[in-house]
């Protein structure tokens, strides 16, 4: 009896565990995707004052990351593989 109300107390926190690390997952790249947006507005704001002095201003798309980023996301998303393969 106590083992089989163990078991089912361990599968409810393993789908809720499961649930937290895909909702994890997807704030995380909600981040990354408004942290690129923000950057992508601030470079414009500061390209139409530039423009305003005469200089040629330089942009960076919002689609477009750097490696370093590309990088970090890669081994999140692979660390995140092997936790949830350890679960």
């Amino acid at each position: 009896m106590i083992f089989r109300t163990l078991q089912g107390l361990c599968r409810t926190a393993y789908s809720h565990l499961q649930r937290v690390a895909k909702e994890r997952d997807t704030q995380y790249d909600t981040i990354i995707e408004v942290s690129l947006e923000k950057d992508y507005y601030k470079q414009l704001h500061t390209a139409s004052k530039v423009h305003e002095n005469g200089l040629s201003p330089r942009l960076i798309t919002p689609t477009k990351t750097s490696p370093l980023v590309n990088t970090e996301l890669l081994e999140l998303k692979k660390r995140a593989r092997h936790l949830q393969e350890q679960l």
